[in-house]
C-alpha cells in the first residue's frame, strides 16, 4: 500500500466539494482503500488517500476519466501536485 496526498486550486472550493464526493467510483477505480481524506483551505484542496498499487493510482489519474473529473470540479489541472508519503515520524 502506498499513502498519497494530492493538492491543487480550484475556482470555487463549494463546487469542488459539492463534486468531489461524487467521485467513489474513480476513487476505486485507482484502487484506492476506504476512507478518502480531503479538505480545502480558500481556493486550495487536499486529498490523502491509501492506494493498494502506486502503477494503477497514476495510470488512472492522468487518464481521461480523472480529467473530466477535475474539469467538472472546477479543479486547475496546471497545479495539481502529488506527493507519495514514505516516511513516518513517530511521536
Amino acid at each position: 500500500m502506498a499513502k498519497v496526498l494530492v493538492v491543487a486550486q480550484c475556482e470555487d472550493a463549494k463546487k469542488w466539494r459539492d463534486n468531489f464526493v461524487k467521485h467513489a467510483a474513480l476513487f476505486r477505480s485507482m484502487g484506492a482503500t476506504a476512507p478518502v481524506s480531503f479538505g480545502q483551505d480558500s481556493d486550495w484542496v487536499a486529498v490523502m488517500l491509501e492506494v493498494k498499487d502506486l502503477d494503477t493510482y497514476k495510470k488512472v489519474l492522468s487518464s481521461p476519466a480523472t480529467a473530466d473529473a477535475m474539469a467538472m470540479d472546477g479543479l486547475r489541472r496546471d497545479t495539481v501536485k502529488m506527493f507519495v508519503l514514505d516516511g513516518h515520524l513517530p511521536v
